[in-house]
C-alpha cells in the first residue's frame, strides 16, 4: 500500500473552489430550480467547510483564503465571465468581475480580457492537506 496522498488526493492542484464550471442558470435547466438552488448552495458553502475543518484541526497545509481567479484572454472568454458573476451575484455569492487595471494587478499581466475573482475560494497544499486530515483521524 501506498502512503495517504500518493493518489489524486495528494497530487492534484490544491484549488478550493465553489462550486462547477457548469454555470448555475444552466444546472437549473438541467435539475430544475429546487435541485439546483441545493446543489449551488452546498457547493458555494465548501470552502468556508473545507477551512473550517483546517481551523478545527489545526491543519498546516499553507492554506489561502484570498480567492481564486478564473481569466479570460479573449472578448467570447469575457462575455461568458460576465455572465457568470451575473448569476453568481443573483444567487448572493461574493464574487466580483475584475477588468482594466485592478484585473491586470491580479492576474500580473495586461495580456487578460477579464478575471472572475471569487471571494469565497482559495488554495491548499494538497498532500499537507490529507496527510494532516489522515493524522487527524487516527489521533
Amino acid at each position: 500500500a501506498h502512503q495517504v496522498g500518493h493518489g489524486g488526493s495528494g497530487r492534484n492542484v490544491g484549488l478550493v473552489n465553489a462550486g462547477t464550471w457548469v454555470a448555475p442558470d444552466a444546472l437549473e435547466k438541467v435539475l430544475g430550480s429546487v435541485e439546483a438552488s441545493r446543489l449551488n448552495t452546498a457547493l458555494g458553502a465548501a470552502p468556508a467547510l473545507v477551512f473550517a475543518t483546517i481551523d478545527k484541526y489545526r491543519i498546516d497545509c499553507q492554506d489561502t483564503r484570498t480567492g481564486n481567479l478564473h481569466m479570460a484572454h479573449n472578448s467570447k472568454g469575457l462575455a461568458d465571465l460576465q455572465s457568470r458573476a451575473e448569476q453568481w451575484q443573483r444567487r448572493g455569492a461574493n464574487v466580483e468581475l475584475l477588468t482594466g487595471k485592478p484585473c491586470e494587478d491580479a492576474c500580473g499581466t495586461d495580456k487578460v480580457s477579464g478575471a472572475l475573482l471569487d471571494h469565497r475560494t482559495g488554495t491548499v497544499n494538497p498532500m499537507a492537506y490529507v496527510s494532516g486530515m489522515a493524522l487527524n483521524v487516527v489521533a
